[in-house]
């Protein structure tokens, strides 16, 4: 609902289910889709853009994406 301003450097801490350890990584905002009240707004938030990210890293979150979809796709099948 209150999203951060373009440009804005963060770090973002997350565990996605069945993680080892917690992602801890820098970032910055690059796009906002205000949320917009009385109007058809589905995805309002925020797009965030990694910072320095390790090959690891990457390779770390390619296989949560992978894991979360799977259990989305299984969930409705």
């Amino acid at each position: 609902d209150n999203p951060l301003q373009v440009g804005t450097r963060l770090t973002l801490r997350f565990c996605p289910p069945g993680a080892k350890e917690a992602f801890v990584l820098a970032g910055l905002v690059q796009w906002v889709n205000p949320l917009k009240v009385l109007a058809e707004n589905l995805n309002p938030g925020m797009g965030v853009r990694f910072l320095e990210l390790t090959a690891e890293d990457r390779e770390r979150i390619v296989d949560a994406i992978h894991t979360i979809a799977y259990v989305r796709d299984a969930a409705t099948n």
